[in-house]
């Protein structure tokens, strides 16, 4: 099966209160099968405890370092169609916090996260991580959080943009998407004028099983 695929709109939203949560109401289409909602969060200083979609806990795919800033995922499997709330948790604390959302279709439902990365690093003009996935047809995804003096975030080549937005202290969340079609060394990041702090992870989604199709055998009687 190919790379699983991004569905439907994303959702995103910030906020900048003292608060022990984040959260936004993001809808699942009904179009597509092997369905997965990926919960994507970024901070200056709040750490998270949980994620849940629709009440229900999601499961955490990697955090970086926490060398700079803050940046995790979560995914939530088989998803109902529909609007449900995304919700992300950390101890009271002031300050920007950030959330995208993202349906994506043909997903493996169980294990199906193929290799992690993640780094935090000060004054630098882009980031990029390289992973050797076990898998051919997997779906990478970049989670940045990327600090105020950078402008003009660009994608690597062959990515997709998800998310590009700036909290109330100027600092951005930028995520992306690429199909990493075969299978060992992968890479995906992005670029950006002016000298910038970033913390980024970057992790795949491997594609869900093909499903065998079986053959009958059937004997005619009395045929000649």
């Amino acid at each position: 099966m190919p790379a699983p695929t991004v569905i439907g709109t994303n959702s995103t939203v910030a906020t900048n209160a003292t608060d022990t949560s984040i959260s936004v109401s993001h809808t699942v289409p009904t179009t597509g099968s092997n369905r997965m909602v990926i919960i994507l969060f970024v901070s200056d200083s709040a750490l998270p405890t949980s994620a849940t979609f629709g009440g229900s806990a999601a499961t955490l795919i990697t955090n970086g370092p926490n060398a700079r800033y803050y940046s995790y995922a979560y995914y939530f499997a088989n998803p109902a169609n529909g609007a449900a709330t995304a919700q992300v948790n950390y101890n009271s604390v002031s300050g920007p916090k950030m959330l995208t959302v993202i349906t994506i279709q043909d997903a493996k439902q169980t294990s199906p996260v193929d290799q992690t990365s993640g780094t935090g690093v000060n004054g630098v003009t882009s980031q990029s991580q390289t992973v050797t996935t076990a898998n051919a047809n997997v779906l990478g995804f970049h989670n940045s959080r990327v600090g105020l003096n950078a402008t003009a975030l660009t994608q690597d080549a062959s990515q997709t943009e998800q998310s590009n937005f700036q909290d109330a202290n100027a600092r951005w969340q930028n995520t992306g998407t690429k199909p990493w079609n075969t299978a060992g060394s992968n890479s995906i990041g992005i670029s950006w004028t002016t000298s910038s702090d970033v913390e980024q992870i970057a992790f795949g989604i491997a594609a869900a099983a093909e499903v065998a199709v079986g053959t009958t055998n059937m004997t005619l009687l009395g045929v000649t």
